[in-house]
């Protein structure tokens, strides 16, 4: 009986022993599906903020390249707008230079037209002037003459005044001091 005691102790003390690695298996394995179980959960949340971060990129990337698409139409429509507006500028630089050489021309010929009508008027008003002169008040012809020859004065002002006007505008031409006599002579 002693051998069999001796055995019923060795094989539940085993069988104990086996329970207990049983057990102790059981909680290692138990750990070691928590621990998979924790690196999973962890995996996922570090998926969903890889996601997150390529979607967040994504968007800005998107923004920036509208930004950049943008300033490329922009760029493009205002370089449009440049060369219209250095046509338009170009355009009215001509018509200016053309306006300018009209003005001349129009100048130089109300010079021209000023200047031969004052010598006819400055005669009719030098003869009307002489006819006032020797005319009586009381004659009938002498309020006639007297017509014509105000008539002719103010011509001949408004005629000076066209000349000055015209000649006030003209920057080649400068007043100058002369020496009469030596003009006469």
């Amino acid at each position: 009986t002693s051998a069999f005691l001796k055995e019923y102790v060795a094989l539940r003390d085993s069988a104990e022993k086996l329970k207990r690695l049983s057990k102790e298996m059981d909680v290692q394995q138990y750990l070691t599906t928590l621990e998979q179980e924790e690196e999973n959960r962890t995996l996922k949340e570090d998926n969903r903020s890889k996601q997150l971060q390529v979607v967040y990129s994504l968007a800005i990337g998107l923004f920036f390249l509208m930004l950049l698409l943008g300033g490329v139409f922009l760029y493009k429509k205002s370089h449009s707008y440049v060369r219209k507006l250095t046509q338009l500028n170009q355009t009215v630089e001509q018509q200016k230079t053309e306006l300018e050489q009209r003005n001349k021309d129009k100048d130089q010929i109300m010079r021209i037209v000023a200047h031969d009508l004052r010598n006819p008027i400055w005669g009719i008003n030098a003869l009307s002037k002489i006819m006032l002169d020797d005319m009586p008040a009381s004659d009938k012809q002498h309020e006639g003459v007297q017509l014509i020859y105000s008539s002719s004065d103010a011509t001949i002002t408004l005629i000076n005044e066209l000349l000055e006007a015209t000649m006030g505008l003209d920057e080649d031409m400068k007043k100058q001091p002369h020496d009469l006599c030596k003009v006469i002579s």
